[in-house]
């Protein structure tokens, strides 16, 4: 290579433009060439610090980072080791902590090796790296073993007092039945305070407690615990000796064996043996014991109190629950031992006797009272019998009232259908008449009167609460069926289901709207109901069409909605522009429904159906241009207009042609039944310019003043069975004025015979009214282009 090359590679920028050619000859041979290696190799070490500087800041960095993650892993890991190493919630015990090997370990051996673990996780094999990395960790490290050190100390510590205290409960339970067994007769009753020998109860306290504390001696635990776990362990074993006196009632030996243990008694046959009192009760623990002791004197004397108390508890048990011929029983039983006792005893009894009675009165009385009315029942209770010898027993069964009242309205809440059918008589009678029923002429009638007295009954419950038709079972029953999730509605095929939809309907009669929207949302006024199984929004769609072919196409497209849209079927741009041209056919419709949470009928799910419905006449006919006019002209056809007819409101004070507000009007039920919706229209018309005609105060609207003729609307129910009255108010909303259900079954001349005798002027406009009836002569384009705005488009919808 020329030596000039390196020169210049090396030495930077010249200073001249002079050639290369006339500089070479002065350079000596090999001269430059030595130079420009000097040069290279120090310029290679120059490169080689700077990316060993860089290497150590990045090795730096990422210590720091991973040092981070360790401490967090060892935080939580640290956190998951404590809780294994507690007591197990079954047992009771201590499980074992294991090594890696499987063999036990102690608590800080156990840590040592999780940790190390944690931390090795870290290490890259790396030697630059790994040591940055051990050096940046070591701290944290250090602290999670040294906690892991300082707590094994405590968890050995636990451990020996969890077995000490687990020993110690099991003397105790031996205690409570070898003491008890000696304090009874031959027939089970308490021997009575004259009866028990105190020395010898004494003697066995004593060998009971010194064998204990022996015990703890052993432990190898500072002297400080010792002496403080000697004390808990005397208690314990003083409070179970006098605990298996006072369930006998013998607080009179009680008292005995406190006051000799409280002043010291030392019981010893051995000189060597501590000469220290097996007896230890702190203060508040003695004043604990005394008062219980003074409950029990308040009630009798010595242990013939033990069989009066046992039938008393049983009296009373019987008296609250209604169980009349067992708490008499009882009752004769009580009023036979306190024969010859202070009259207090028997007057005491008798106190609490009516107060279970009343209790029983009323708890019963709550399940048939209004909710709101619990209070003032169970305050009542309480007054009557508070100030009584019985006002303890009182106060704790209003409190068990109180529970019971909210455990009522909590179930109310959850499905007041459900609670009336277990609590009202009528309502109960009622649905099993229905059931037993198997003439099917006579099964819809027994139906709807079962489910007026049900709705009934609500109402008397909670006034104004949102009553339900169908309990939690009988949503999941129907749902199964209708969802046809069950063998037998898939059998009897989609004529067969239409059939059934049908009946089911026809034998709810009115409450079918209400029925079909219970089904679509159980969770609506229903507490804690949002996993019962709703009702397919197709099907709820499809059940009110009585024409069977319209319901078989709208199941049957729905169920194949995924492959009907599948783009590959159809010419390009067909289902962009076939939901276009359906959004607009549907418009008026969608506003009917919009503003009334009907939400089955609103833009997304009728629109999704209408859709799948066209691609599947598109199917049946072979072609893939599912966007062809005739096509859409036959779903608006039969989804809409042989249905519905759009009733135009008033313009309210908002008004634009974008803004017009419609009511729709059912053509025919859900059996294919005609509805005289031509009459309905001139009803409402008339109904407008004479709002006194439904004998409606909200037609008054007082807050806009307006008058409804000029600002009201006719908007569809929540359920689609009928029609509630609204207002468009001064920014174009619209509100419900009344809650009134004016249903379609019921809107009719013989119901409303005045609304009915409209003018014959009426029919003049009626052409204007109707919109949707089919003309043969009008295209599918008409029919769309009908619509407010046309034909919309994303753009301007």
């Amino acid at each position: 290579m020329d030596p000039f090359i390196l020169r210049e590679k090396f030495q930077g920028a010249r200073s001249s433009n002079l050639s290369s050619a006339s500089l070479s000859g002065n350079i000596l041979p090999g001269q430059g060439l030595e130079k420009a290696g000097k040069e290279a190799t120090e310029g290679m070490k120059k490169l080689f610090d700077i990316a060993r500087k860089r290497a150590q800041n990045q090795n730096v960095l990422d210590a720091r980072k991973n040092t981070l993650k360790m401490t967090q892993d060892l935080a939580h890991a640290y956190n998951a080791f404590e809780v294994s190493a507690k007591p197990n919630s079954e047992t009771g015990d201590f499980d074992d902590l294991l090594l890696k090997n499987g063999t036990p370990g102690t608590f800080d051996q156990v840590w040592s090796q999780k940790s190390s673990d944690i931390r090795d996780k870290y290490l890259t094999g790396d030697p630059s790296k790994d040591n940055t990395f051990l050096e940046s960790s070591a701290r944290p490290f250090q602290s999670f073993l040294i906690k892991g050190t300082m707590d094994s100390i405590t968890h050995s510590r636990n451990k020996m007092v969890n077995t000490l205290t687990q020993s110690t409960d099991l003397a105790l339970n031996q205690i409570y039945l070898y003491q008890g067994a000696k304090l009874v007769d031959s027939d089970g009753l308490p021997v009575g305070d004259g009866k028990v020998n105190i020395d010898d109860f004494m003697m066995d306290h004593s060998i009971d407690t010194k064998e204990a504390v022996r015990n703890i001696k052993e432990l190898d635990i500072p002297e400080a615990d010792k002496f403080n776990l000697i004390q808990v362990i005397k208690e314990k074993f003083a409070e179970g000796y006098i605990d298996v006196l006072l369930k006998k009632d013998l607080w009179e030996s009680a008292e005995e064996f406190i006051s000799k243990g409280v002043s010291g008694y030392v019981i010893t046959d051995d000189p060597t043996e501590e000469s220290d009192s097996p007896f230890y009760i702190s203060p508040s623990k003695l004043i604990s014991i005394r008062d219980r002791i003074k409950r029990s004197q308040a009630k009798l004397s010595g242990g013939e109190n033990f069989e009066a108390s046992l039938h008393k508890k049983n009296a009373l048990v019987h008296s609250e629950n209604g169980n009349e011929n067992a708490a008499a029983t009882s009752t004769a039983k009580v009023l036979e031992l306190l024969k010859g006792k202070p009259p207090i005893f028997t007057d005491s009894f008798n106190a609490q006797k009516a107060v279970a009675d009343s209790y029983n009165e009323v708890s019963t009385a709550l399940t048939t009272t209004p909710l709101s009315e619990h209070g003032d029942k169970i305050d009542e209770f309480y007054d009557k019998h508070a100030s009584g010898l019985a006002g303890a027993y009182t106060t704790a069964s209003r409190t068990k009232l109180r529970s019971a009242s909210a455990d009522l309205r909590k179930s109310f809440n959850k499905s007041g259908a459900d609670f009336v059918d277990l609590y009202d008589p009528s309502t109960r009678a009622a649905y099993i008449a229905y059931s037993e029923e198997v003439d099917p002429e006579l099964q819809p009638a027994l139906l709807q009167k079962a489910i007026k007295l049900s709705l009934d009954a609500q109402d008397r419950y909670s006034p104004g609460n949102k009553a339900d038709i169908l309990t939690i079972a009988k949503i999941e029953e129907f749902n199964k069926v209708f969802n046809q999730k069950e063998s037998e509605s898939k059998k009897i095929g989609l004529d067969g289901f239409h059939e059934y939809v049908k009946k089911f309907f026809n034998d709810y009669g009115e409450y079918g709207g209400k029925v079909l929207n219970e089904l679509k949302d159980p969770q609506e006024g229903r507490e804690g109901a949002s996993s019962i199984t709703k009702l397919k929004s197709e099907i709820g769609i499809a059940s009110i069409y009585g024409n069977t072919r319209v319901f078989n196409l709208i199941i049957g497209s729905s169920k194949d909605a995924k492959a009907l849209r599948k783009p590959e079927n159809w010419t390009p741009n067909t289902l962009a522009d076939l939901k276009t041209q359906l959004y607009s056919g549907f418009s008026k419709f969608y506003k009917s429904m919009g503003y009334s949470k009907f939400r089955d009928f609103g833009d997304s799910t009728m629109a999704s159906v209408a859709v799948s419905y066209t691609l599947a006449l598109a199917r049946q006919k072979g072609t893939m241009d599912a966007a062809d006019s005739d096509l859409i002209a036959e779903t608006l056809k039969d989804l809409l207009h042989d249905k519905w007819s759009s009733y135009e409101n008033v313009k309210g004070f908002a008004y634009t042609q974008s803004n017009v507000r419609y009511l729709s009007i059912p053509k025919n039920d859900n059996e294919g039944n005609a509805y005289a919706y031509e009459e309905a229209t001139r009803a409402l018309d008339h109904i407008r310019e004479n709002p006194e005609l439904l004998k409606n105060r909200s037609f008054l609207i007082p807050h806009m003043k307006v008058q409804f003729k000029d600002a009201g609307v006719f908007i569809n129910s929540g359920d689609g069975s009928g029609f509630k009255l609204g207002v468009v108010n001064a920014i174009g909303k619209v509100e419900l004025i009344s809650d009134t259900l004016y249903s379609w079954d019921k809107f009719t001349a013989a119901n409303y015979p005045k609304a009915f005798d409209y003018p014959e002027t009426t029919g003049e406009i009626i052409s204007e009214k109707l919109v949707g009836t089919i003309n043969k002569a009008r295209t599918p384009r008409d029919m769309i282009d009908e619509q407010p705005g046309g034909i919309q488009t994303e753009a301007n919808k």
